[in-house]
């Protein structure tokens, strides 16, 4: 079998294949926000963030089988020898993997920024919680140290009325160097 590479195939391959290893960097990139979506079960927006990690990895394996059937299109013409004339057709099929390509690259920055806000919005709710959390605790310290001040009121005001019942009978005399 010998190839006959045509430069409008050479060109097509080329583009497509580009295009599938950037989707394949991608896809791996998604599923590994998948996986770590899945390992953090401590998170209030888990939820979401698996729903919209899915739907990422939906949309590279698509935009990968796209690209392999594009690819699959010029493979058997590589074995054939006859010149390939540039036209319309061909050249908007030519285009349809630079626009899978910008929209796998607009994804990828737009999961990067997600991240950033769910971290942040995490980072400020653990914040909230925290200061919260400082707060009951000193409100809980504040209690036990009015109790404190309570007993030793009571306890003071006790020496006090013993004070006071063994100066009577004494019969109010104190003790004078």
């Amino acid at each position: 079998m010998t190839l006959f590479v045509d430069p409008i195939e050479a060109l097509w391959f080329i583009v497509n294949a580009t295009t599938l290893v950037i989707t394949a960097i991608a896809l791996f990139d998604a599923r590994r926000d998948l996986a770590l979506t899945r390992a953090d079960p401590s998170n209030e927006t888990r939820d979401a963030r698996e729903l919209t990690a899915r739907g990422n990895v939906r949309r590279e394996v698509l935009r990968a089988i796209v690209q392999i059937l594009l690819i699959s299109i010029v493979i058997p013409g590589l074995f054939t020898d006859r010149p390939i004339t540039l036209s319309p057709p061909i050249i908007a099929l030519i285009l349809v993997p630079a626009v899978l390509l910008t929209s796998t690259i607009f994804d990828v920055r737009d999961r990067a920024k997600l991240g950033e806000l769910l971290i942040g919005m995490v980072r400020a709710e653990r914040e909230t919680l925290a200061l919260e959390s400082s707060v009951q605790q000193d409100i809980a310290l504040t209690r036990e140290s009015i109790g404190h001040a309570q007993a030793a009121y009571s306890e003071a005001n006790s020496v006090n009325e013993k004070i006071a019942r063994l100066t009577e009978l004494v019969g109010g005399k104190e003790d004078k160097p």
